[in-house]
């Protein structure tokens, strides 16, 4: 089975990343994120991950305590 690469924007699939990259510049140039993302806060990159919120928690108790 062939590699594909998929545009996170809209779906296209290509064979290579370099056409996937010349795609992207093209038809979505200045765009940041795709609408499914942008819609849905819980997929920003401003969200701490699991990780990081139980290692912030952790601080937080060691100063109280």
């Amino acid at each position: 089975m062939q590699q594909t690469f998929r545009c996170p924007a809209c779906g296209a699939q290509f064979p290579t990343q370099l056409a996937l990259e010349e795609h992207v510049s093209r038809e979505h140039q200045g765009t940041q994120l795709p609408p499914s993302q942008a819609k849905d806060p819980a997929s920003s990159r401003e969200f701490p991950s699991d990780e990081s919120i139980e290692e912030s928690r952790e601080r937080e108790g060691q100063k109280a305590g």
